[in-house]
Order: structure tokens, then C-alpha cells, then sequence
């Protein structure tokens, strides 16, 4: 298949997107606007961005690349027929403040935490979760922060292309990495330690290790889990918790 032929089928399919999000918003003249998300219908993007920003209509579009592509498809096709807002969110991922910024002057928003699942397995939210699957939370956080911990010193043990000789790597307590420019002056330097690896860590395995300190057989079974509470009687609390990690939108 041509580069041709794929870009074709990616503009038709944002073209098809676009169009769909249209169409679900002038099904709901209830709503303020239209919410762009990753995802699909049946993703935690769409159960948690549907509850947390109840006034839009939230349609999934796949992938990063889609969602940013589809702000300017869906304005310009609603272009002097409504004053819908029109939103995106993606995930922050590795994304630098400077891109950030320049994104939200498109109206592209990014979680403040690296992936949406950073944020349903946030401790504000495992702590409710505790209390819902009778769990003690200190036992349950601990063992997370553990894993995730030593999954990211394995990966950098993986990936660093030097010798690094550590016999006791994965009972460490911390990761530094430290960047010094041509003159010695330290840069950038970022510790990770089991207190905040939940919010820096950019791997999906956070909500395969929650999974399984909650009992839960797999990250998917953790995904049903959290779409199912937040439709129940601690939905409030769980998106309270969340939305502090999410962008606030203007609907003004």
C-alpha cells in the first residue's frame, strides 16, 4: 500500500469522524459543545471524559494523530451554523510545556498526568477503590509503587546502552537520571521514588500492577472495574479525584 493511498484513508477517516461528531451534537442540543477524545466507545477515555465533562458530547476518534487533526475538521464544518465550543484532550505522553501550550491555542488540551491510566490509578483513586473491594490501602499502594518501580529501573537497565553492573538494582529505593550540558552545570535532573511513580511513570502497566494488588486478573478487568464505579455509589468521589488531573474547559 502507497504512502498515497494511506494518507487517503486517513483523511477519509477523519472526514467520517468529523462528521460523526457533528451529528452527535446536533442530537443533543442539550450539550455546550463537543469533546474530542482517544479511544473508542467502549475505552475508560470515553466512561471517565463523559462523567467529567457532562455539558459536552465526547467522541472518541482512535488515536493522538486523528483526535489533533479533527479540531480543525469539526470547526470548520460547523463554520456559520452554531457557536459550539469544540475541545480536544490526549494524553500528555512525553509532550514538552512549549508544545502544551501551543496545542491549547488550537484548542488540543493534555492530561496533566502522562496517561489516562496515570490518573484512574492515581492513590486518591485506589484509595476509594480500597474501600470499595475491602482492601487495605497502605498494603495495596505499597506493592503498586513496588512494582512500577522496578518494572521502570528494569526497563532502563533494558534500554541504557552503556554496562551498568547492579547487582541489587531492583531492591533500590529511587531512580535519578541527571543531564549536565558541556560544562558540567546540571540541567534537568528527575528522581522517581514509590511516592510519586504513579504520576511519572508513561506506562500502561500502572493498570495491569493495580489489577493485581486489587485481586483483579488483568488491566482490562481493572478498566471494567473503574468504568462500573464511577456509575455507582462512589462515582462522585472517583471523579472528583480525577478531574485534578484533567484540563479545566471553558464553556464561556
Amino acid at each position: 500500500m502507497t504512502e498515497l493511498t494511506l494518507r487517503q484513508q486517513e483523511k477519509r477517516r477523519v472526514k467520517q469522524l468529523a462528521e460523526l461528531a457533528i451529528e452527535e451534537y446536533y442530537n443533543h442540543p442539550e450539550k455546550k459543545g463537543i469533546l474530542l477524545c482517544e479511544g473508542t466507545y467502549d475505552s475508560i477515555d470515553f466512561a471517565v471524559y463523559s462523567l467529567v465533562y457532562p455539558e459536552l458530547v465526547v467522541v472518541p476518534c482512535e488515536g493522538c494523530t486523528v483526535v489533533t487533526k479533527m479540531v480543525s475538521k469539526v470547526l470548520w464544518r460547523l463554520k456559520g451554523k452554531t457557536e459550539a465550543n469544540v475541545f480536544a484532550i490526549i494524553d500528555r505522553d512525553d509532550l514538552t510545556k512549549k508544545r502544551i501550550r501551543a496545542l491549547e491555542k488550537q484548542g488540543i488540551f493534555c492530561t496533566r498526568l502522562p496517561f489516562i491510566e496515570n490518573i484512574i490509578c492515581c492513590p486518591e483513586v485506589l484509595k476509594i477503590l480500597c474501600n470499595v473491594y475491602g482492601k487495605n490501602y497502605i498494603a495495596v499502594r505499597n506493592r503498586i509503587s513496588s512494582g512500577l518501580l522496578e518494572r521502570l529501573q528494569h526497563r532502563i537497565k533494558q534500554y541504557l546502552p552503556i554496562n551498568l553492573d547492579c547487582s541489587e538494582w531492583e531492591r533500590s529505593a529511587s531512580v535519578t537520571i541527571v543531564y549536565r550540558d558541556s560544562n558540567g552545570n546540571v540541567k534537568k535532573e528527575k528522581t522517581v521514588t514509590r511516592d510519586n511513580v504513579f504520576y511519572v511513570f508513561r506506562s500502561k502497566e500502572t493498570a495491569s500492577q493495580a489489577a493485581c494488588a486489587l485481586g483483579l486478573t488483568d488491566r482490562d478487568k481493572y478498566y471494567e472495574a473503574v468504568k462500573e464505579q464511577i456509575k455507582g455509589a462512589y462515582g462522585g468521589a472517583l471523579i472528583l479525584a480525577m478531574k485534578k488531573y484533567l484540563p479545566v474547559l471553558s464553556l464561556e
